[in-house]
């Protein structure tokens, strides 16, 4: 113990200048050469550094290689020796820490749904932009195709010319109702239910308008809600001039408490 406390001050440079000291863990802290050994027919060696090792660098600086500078020995025919305990993970996984086994340990996951990952060993999958989706391979992003009822399709055009057909009928029947606001047939046929009911008609049709064509940011907000409301004003008008005649009907029976 006390040779150890002795060593964990220690301090001094190497014949190469290199600072040489211990850390809190009783670890060496001194930098590393990485040196690849060239052999040669005649048995004879060569020393080439390529590269180093320096603990107290930057994170991700730490190690560093330079490839070019580096010969292969022919056993390992050309290919980089591989130091992980498995496979790599494939686009559309992700890697997951194996619990007690070392950092280069992993499973390969799936990516969950609406995610993707498009490279090897990717650590986290990332989402799909909004205008795109996952493949089914979930290793690429695909762009949504945007599919609506055009103006230009033969099926918008019948239903739009449809559609201002009856709003043009509409309006020419209230039109009538407006010309003949004082005759008993109107009166008696509720004047002002009768062009609530005409008026959520009229916006009834137009509304269908905004279900055709390609869908903007406005419109779509409006397509629901619009005729939502509109269409229940009309819908309540039936009923209340329903209702009133119905009550009219009952009303004319003898001794009927309702037409008092």
């Amino acid at each position: 113990m006390k040779l150890h406390h002795f060593l964990r001050t220690i301090s001094f440079n190497n014949s190469a200048g290199d600072t040489v000291s211990f850390d809190e863990n009783g670890e060496l802290v001194a930098g590393f050469d990485i040196i690849n050994w060239i052999t040669f027919p005649n048995k004879s060696f060569l020393r080439m550094k390529v590269g180093y090792l320096d603990p107290q660098a930057l994170s991700g600086h730490q190690l560093t290689i330079h490839e070019e500078a580096i010969t292969w020995h022919s056993s390992f025919n050309q290919i980089l020796p591989v130091a992980l305990c498995n496979e790599k993970c494939h686009p559309g996984y992700r890697q997951k820490k194996k619990e007690g086994e070392p950092f280069c340990c992993y499973n390969c996951v799936p990516c969950p749904d609406g995610k993707i990952s498009d490279q090897k060993d990717m650590d986290n999958c990332f989402q799909c932009p909004e205008d795109q989706f996952p493949n089914e391979d979930k290793n690429q992003c695909i762009a949504k195709r945007l599919h609506f009822l055009s103006f230009l399709n033969p099926l918008g055009t019948t239903l739009a010319f449809l559609a201002l057909f009856f709003v043009v009928l509409t309006i020419l029947i209230l039109g009538v109702f407006i010309k003949n606001q004082n005759t008993p047939i109107v009166k008696a046929n509720n004047r002002d239910l009768t062009y609530c009911l005409l008026s959520s008609l009229l916006l009834c049709f137009l509304c269908s308008l905004l279900f055709i064509g390609k869908p903007q940011i406005v419109t779509c907000y409006l397509r629901q809600v619009t005729f939502g409301i509109i269409f229940t004003v009309a819908v309540s008008c039936i009923l209340a001039k329903t209702i009133a005649v119905v009550l009219a009907f009952m009303a004319t029976k003898p001794g009927s408490r309702i037409r008092k």
